[in-house]
């Protein structure tokens, strides 16, 4: 009896170590969490600098820690299952230990009593482990989560100003790349300074210049507008051919009629 009594508290024992083992586990993810809050923090003071794709990257980076985690999150519950089913192995040990101590009367039943106080303990000290542990894990799990979607707003805005910026750029190009009507020569000069139609001339001018930089902005914002010009202006090319294919017949057809009156009035 007091020998399978010791065997099951070295097995206890040893389950112990296994414990000890994930929590030691835990407190390294753990770290590698801090490590990563710090890495989000510094990269967070110097967002004036980064740039998409460094977020993206970043980004990356939280995924194959979240991928990690969960690899070790299943490791963890796997350890967890064994051990569980080891308590319950052990549950059933307690039990046949407690009706080998009624039947055995001739064992020293206070050695006994103080063994099976000792197993009982040790079960509820792993069991308490085991729950801190799964705890852990849980809260590690939400923490990289939600850094990961701290990180894919971030990433999101950063993508926003970037387009932004880009279409300012665009704007001020196109402000750039404008020619006035102000360059083309004397000819506008003299009208320009005409004391009759000098301001009408710089009013028209100037509502030219804007017409064209908002019809050039569009056109170079909007794909769906430039094909809409392109539609507009192959259009009115075809009506004007038509018109005039169908002015060009009537005349052709006067002239025809007219011919065959003179004709007539000839005989």
């Amino acid at each position: 009896m007091q020998r399978s009594v010791e065997e099951r508290s070295a097995r206890l024992a040893a389950a112990e170590e296994r414990c000890y083992a994930l929590e030691h586990e835990v407190d390294g993810l753990m770290q590698r969490l801090q490590a990563a809050e710090a890495k989000l923090q510094r990269q967070a003071e110097a967002e004036a600098a980064s740039s998409s794709e460094v977020l993206q990257q970043r980004v990356a980076d939280l995924e194959g820690q979240i991928r990690t985690a969960h690899v070790a999150q299943q490791q963890a519950e796997q350890a967890r299952t064994r051990a569980d089913e080891e308590l319950v192995a052990l549950r059933a040990e307690v039990a046949t230990v407690r009706r080998q101590l009624a039947d055995a009367h001739s064992v020293d039943s206070g050695d006994l009593q103080r063994r099976l106080k000792d197993v009982t303990d040790m079960l509820y000290l792993k069991q308490t482990q085991l729950e801190r542990l799964a705890a852990d894990k849980a809260a590690q799990q939400l923490a990289l989560e939600r850094d990961l979607q701290h990180a894919r707003s971030e990433a999101q805005q950063v993508k926003r100003r970037a387009t932004i910026d880009r279409s300012m750029h665009g704007v001020a190009a196109a402000d750039e790349s404008m020619v006035p009507m102000a360059h083309l020569g004397d000819a506008y000069q003299r009208l320009a300074n005409n004391n009759r139609v000098g301001g009408a001339v710089k009013a028209g001018a100037q509502l030219i210049d804007s017409t064209a930089n908002q019809v050039v902005l569009v056109l170079r914002q909007y794909p769906a507008g430039r094909l809409v010009i392109f539609a507009y202006i192959l259009g009115l090319h075809l009506f004007i051919y038509i018109l005039l294919h169908r002015l060009q017949h009537k005349a052709f057809r006067a002239e025809m009629a007219a011919d065959a009156l003179q004709r007539d009035a000839r005989i």
